[in-house]
């Protein structure tokens, strides 16, 4: 999963969770129509994230695949508080390190973005974000977080393996080994 852009990603993996192992015609125009809407929003990141979340949410709804979706206001709580500090606190700073041209702001910006992990780290309840079920949660955010290897490489930045880092580390492990992420992954690379 890390050819395509994440916004996609986030829609085959929803397709994937939802229905059968292939993608039909209908689902690869659906894609289609997504990577539209990402080409022609702006380049704020916030906004995209936030128009390619509505979109995700409005397709589990139309194809009634509930289970998906936080089962209880406890959980909707939750995974409201994770997407929001994921988006505010980790995906803004990630866009920010990897745009930095000096060093000052690259070592800030991979500070804020380590903090930022840290603290998605000590929201995850378990091998998924919200427990022991994968959910709209761990789609909206497993494809970013398969991107972070890219900090390293580009930016010098080290996501630690420390107690503190845990559960993110758990968490993409678990994630990687779901079905939907694997065949997402054969499917970015066809």
């Amino acid at each position: 999963m890390k050819d395509q852009c994440p916004f996609v990603q986030r829609i085959q993996l929803t397709f994937l969770e939802c229905h059968s192992n292939i993608l039909n015609v209908e689902h690869k125009a659906y894609l289609d129509a997504c990577a539209d809407d990402y080409k022609s929003s702006s380049h704020n990141p916030k906004e995209r994230l936030s128009k390619s979340r509505k979109r995700i949410e409005e397709f589990i709804l139309q194809t009634n695949h509930l289970i998906l979706l936080p089962s209880t206001p406890i959980e909707n709580y939750k995974s409201n508080i994770f997407l929001q500090t994921f988006e505010d606190d980790v995906m803004l700073p990630f866009y920010t390190l990897l745009r930095s041209t000096t060093i000052d702001d690259q070592e800030k910006y991979g500070q804020l973005l380590l903090n930022g992990i840290r603290t998605i780290s000590s929201l995850i309840s378990g091998p998924f974000v919200l427990g022991d079920k994968f959910t709209l949660v761990d789609i909206l955010t497993i494809s970013w977080a398969l991107k972070f290897d890219l900090i390293e490489l580009w930016r010098g930045v080290h996501i630690p393996h420390t107690v503190e880092y845990e559960a993110f580390h758990d968490w993409i492990q678990h994630c990687q080994q779901r079905k939907s992420v694997v065949q997402a992954h054969k499917l970015d690379r066809e």
